[in-house]
């Protein structure tokens, strides 16, 4: 099969960049002639370039001549796009249908229905343009606090919405998640479009401990309010037990705490990551805001790691309570605390826990199966656009 991957990769190297390189790698394994089309927003650096950037959006001329050249020479089965935002627009996928080819979007977050992406205003959830117009959020500044970057974005959401592009022109979207989906339909688009396909990682190498040699629980992520780690610090201040820090972002105000036992690694090597993984107890979680569906919690399984949870979002389903990890309500320190402390004293539980989300992860998130969904998803499309 001929494939054409689209991707705007990010400044800084995040999940959907991992993801877009891991299904890249699969299908090529696989045979498939795959041609990766990537862009990438390093010179988008002042302001003014930002704001620019956001405007184009809406319609990428040169982002859909580009696109444009390599349908032309490649002459693709299927063209997938994983980011268009903001070098390439949606016109991307109207581009494709004039050449002939089905179009398969995965939807990492949530651009296409809020200006933040992610329903974040302030560090708070604002579902504000599910219910009404994006152009709602133009006060609030939620692109890169900016009135006139939140307008355009808003711009490219009202404008892509009225014409009805992600009806007429995305054959099938892959939501990570039930809740993502349900999200999406909520914001209007087609239902019957929207399959579900999780991330998913290769087999990583594990530390052979027995569980009871296994200590300590871990952080990894982005050292971010929306991520918790204000919650989790607090938390831990009445907690005596291990906890390591893994990620980057806000480290000055982590280098402050002056506790034994809490300890910040910063950003490490991915085999770093998993060694560390395979020694902890357990894995915390404690976002406040939308996930999408982190590489992180699928790692953390395939090392045989329980999870401690925000019961938000699609960790509310990603984690289940008693079998492959606890969940608390976020935000809530006092219901962090006891829940760590609940895994911390049952041992027992926890050794059971990592069996399941061991088992888990082989059931729902290898290569193997990723790669069985995603050409069940590919071939679909295919016949149903040329039936």
């Amino acid at each position: 099969m001929r494939i054409l991957i689209v991707h705007n990769r990010y400044q800084h190297m995040g999940g959907e960049d991992a993801v877009f390189e891991a299904e890249v790698q699969m299908l090529n394994e696989q045979g498939h002639e795959v041609t990766a089309v990537v862009v990438n927003n390093d010179n988008i650096t002042s302001p003014i370039h930002k704001i620019g950037a956001a405007i184009s959006s809406v319609y990428s001329k040169q982002g859909c001549a580009l696109v444009a050249g390599y349908l032309e020479r490649v002459k693709p089965d299927i063209m997938h796009v994983h980011n268009y935002f903001p070098r390439l627009s949606p016109y991307i996928f109207k581009t494709a249908h004039r050449y002939g080819v089905p179009t398969v979007h995965t939807l990492h977050n949530y651009r296409a229905i809020c200006p933040s992406a992610t329903f974040l205003n302030n560090g708070e959830i604002d579902e504000t343009c599910l219910r009404h117009s994006a152009f709602r959020m133009v006060p609030k500044r939620v692109y890169r606090g900016s009135y006139l970057g939140t307008a355009a974005v808003a711009m490219m959401i009202e404008y892509h919405k009225a014409f009805h592009t992600w009806e007429r022109d995305v054959d099938v979207f892959i939501a990570l998640t039930q809740f993502s989906r349900r999200k999406f339909i909520q914001a209007g688009f087609p239902a019957d479009k929207i399959h579900i396909k999780p991330n998913f990682v290769d087999a990583p190498k594990r530390a052979e401990l027995k569980p009871h040699e296994r200590n300590g629980a871990l952080f990894v992520g982005r050292m971010s309010k929306e991520k918790g780690v204000d919650t989790l610090l607090k938390a831990w201040r009445e907690i005596d037990y291990p906890l390591t820090l893994v990620g980057g972002g806000d480290m000055d105000g982590l280098r402050s705490i002056e506790r034994a036992n809490v300890n910040c690694l910063g950003i490490v090597r991915r085999d770093e990551v998993y060694d560390v993984m395979s020694r902890a107890r357990f894995l915390v979680m404690p976002s406040e805001w939308y996930e999408g569906f982190p590489v992180t919690l699928c790692e953390a399984y395939a090392m045989g790691l329980p999870v401690v949870a925000s019961d938000i979002g699609s960790l509310s389903e990603l984690v289940e309570e008693s079998i492959t990890g606890y969940k608390f309500e976020s935000g809530n320190v006092a219901a962090l605390r006891d829940t760590a402390m609940k895994m911390i004293n049952s041992p027992l539980e926890a050794e059971e826990m990592s069996t399941n989300a061991r088992r888990t992860y082989e059931m729902h998130y290898t290569k193997e199966k990723n790669y069985s969904q995603l050409m069940n998803i590919y071939e679909k499309v295919i016949e149903q656009y040329n039936s």
